[in-house]
Protein backbone atom coordinates (compact mmCIF):
# COMPACT_ATOMS: atom_id res chain seq x y z
CA UNK A 1 0.00 0.00 0.00
CA UNK A 2 2.83 2.38 0.79
CA UNK A 3 4.30 2.03 -2.72
CA UNK A 4 0.93 2.78 -4.31
CA UNK A 5 0.49 5.75 -2.03
CA UNK A 6 3.88 7.15 -3.04
CA UNK A 7 3.12 6.61 -6.71
CA UNK A 8 -0.25 8.36 -6.38
CA UNK A 9 1.33 11.34 -4.63
CA UNK A 10 4.07 11.51 -7.24
CA UNK A 11 1.58 11.50 -10.11
CA UNK A 12 -0.59 14.09 -8.38
CA UNK A 13 2.49 16.32 -8.18
CA UNK A 14 3.30 15.66 -11.84
CA UNK A 15 -0.19 16.70 -12.92
CA UNK A 16 0.00 19.73 -10.64
CA UNK A 17 3.30 20.94 -12.07
CA UNK A 18 2.63 19.92 -15.68
CA UNK A 19 -1.09 20.07 -16.59
CA UNK A 20 -0.18 19.15 -20.18
CA UNK A 21 0.51 15.60 -18.96
CA UNK A 22 -3.19 14.96 -18.35
CA UNK A 23 -4.22 16.85 -21.48
CA UNK A 24 -1.94 14.64 -23.56
CA UNK A 25 -3.47 11.50 -22.06
CA UNK A 26 -6.92 12.88 -22.81
CA UNK A 27 -5.95 13.49 -26.43
CA UNK A 28 -4.80 9.86 -26.71
CA UNK A 29 -8.12 8.73 -25.23
CA UNK A 30 -10.10 10.84 -27.71
CA UNK A 31 -8.42 9.07 -30.63
CA UNK A 32 -9.55 5.63 -29.49
CA UNK A 33 -12.54 4.02 -31.20
CA UNK A 34 -15.83 4.72 -29.43
CA UNK A 35 -17.91 1.76 -30.57
CA UNK A 36 -16.65 -1.63 -29.48
CA UNK A 37 -18.37 -4.89 -28.62
CA UNK A 38 -19.54 -4.92 -25.03
CA UNK A 39 -16.76 -5.69 -22.61
CA UNK A 40 -14.01 -5.17 -25.21
CA UNK A 41 -11.25 -2.72 -24.46
CA UNK A 42 -9.75 -0.60 -27.21
CA UNK A 43 -6.17 -1.20 -28.28
CA UNK A 44 -4.07 1.68 -27.04
CA UNK A 45 -1.21 2.60 -29.39
CA UNK A 46 2.04 1.68 -27.64
CA UNK A 47 3.91 4.38 -29.58
CA UNK A 48 1.65 7.11 -28.17
CA UNK A 49 2.18 5.83 -24.61
CA UNK A 50 5.95 5.59 -25.14
CA UNK A 51 5.98 9.14 -26.50
CA UNK A 52 3.98 10.36 -23.48
CA UNK A 53 6.32 8.62 -21.05
CA UNK A 54 9.46 9.99 -22.66
CA UNK A 55 8.01 13.51 -23.07
CA UNK A 56 7.34 13.82 -19.36
CA UNK A 57 10.34 11.67 -18.31
CA UNK A 58 8.08 9.03 -16.76
CA UNK A 59 9.88 5.97 -18.05
CA UNK A 60 9.34 3.62 -15.11
CA UNK A 61 7.19 0.58 -15.94
CA UNK A 62 4.54 1.60 -13.39
CA UNK A 63 4.24 5.01 -15.10
CA UNK A 64 3.55 3.35 -18.44
CA UNK A 65 1.00 1.06 -16.78
CA UNK A 66 -0.66 4.06 -15.13
CA UNK A 67 -0.81 5.90 -18.45
CA UNK A 68 -2.48 2.94 -20.13
CA UNK A 69 -5.04 2.60 -17.34
CA UNK A 70 -5.67 6.34 -17.32
CA UNK A 71 -6.33 6.41 -21.06
CA UNK A 72 -8.80 3.55 -20.68
CA UNK A 73 -10.52 5.38 -17.82
CA UNK A 74 -10.70 8.64 -19.77
CA UNK A 75 -12.10 6.98 -22.88
CA UNK A 76 -15.37 8.91 -22.81
CA UNK A 77 -17.05 6.66 -20.31
CA UNK A 78 -19.69 7.89 -17.92
CA UNK A 79 -18.10 8.91 -14.66
CA UNK A 80 -14.68 9.58 -16.15
CA UNK A 81 -14.60 12.90 -14.29
CA UNK A 82 -13.53 10.97 -11.19
CA UNK A 83 -10.16 10.57 -12.92
CA UNK A 84 -9.56 14.30 -13.27
CA UNK A 85 -6.46 15.85 -11.78
CA UNK A 86 -8.42 17.34 -8.88
CA UNK A 87 -10.15 14.05 -8.11
CA UNK A 88 -6.83 12.21 -8.17
CA UNK A 89 -5.33 14.81 -5.82
CA UNK A 90 -8.23 14.49 -3.40
CA UNK A 91 -7.96 10.70 -3.39
CA UNK A 92 -4.21 10.87 -2.79
CA UNK A 93 -4.77 13.28 0.12
CA UNK A 94 -7.46 11.07 1.64
CA UNK A 95 -5.22 8.00 1.30
CA UNK A 96 -2.40 9.88 3.00
CA UNK A 97 -4.71 10.95 5.81
CA UNK A 98 -5.93 7.38 6.24
CA UNK A 99 -2.34 6.15 6.44
CA UNK A 100 -1.28 8.90 8.87
CA UNK A 101 -4.40 10.16 10.66
CA UNK A 102 -2.62 12.62 12.93
CA UNK A 103 -0.75 14.43 10.18
CA UNK A 104 -3.68 16.72 9.33
CA UNK A 105 -3.76 18.16 12.83
CA UNK A 106 -0.54 20.12 12.72
CA UNK A 107 -0.30 23.11 15.03
CA UNK A 108 -1.66 26.08 13.14
CA UNK A 109 -0.65 29.49 14.42
CA UNK A 110 -2.50 32.62 13.44
CA UNK A 111 0.19 35.24 13.69
CA UNK A 112 -2.27 38.11 14.23
CA UNK A 113 -3.37 36.47 17.49
CA UNK A 114 0.12 35.48 18.63
CA UNK A 115 0.94 38.72 20.56
CA UNK A 116 -2.38 38.48 22.42
CA UNK A 117 -1.72 34.86 23.36
CA UNK A 118 1.82 35.67 24.53
CA UNK A 119 0.50 38.53 26.68
CA UNK A 120 -2.10 36.25 28.24
CA UNK A 121 0.54 33.65 29.06
CA UNK A 122 2.75 36.29 30.69
CA UNK A 123 -0.07 37.43 32.97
Amino acid sequence: MERLHKEARFLAAVFDVEPAAMETLQSIALKLPKSLPSGALPKIPKEALAKWCSRFNLNAPWCREFAEQQVLALQSQPGSEKYSTEALRQRAASQQLAAQPFQEHWLAIEFELLPKVVDQVRE
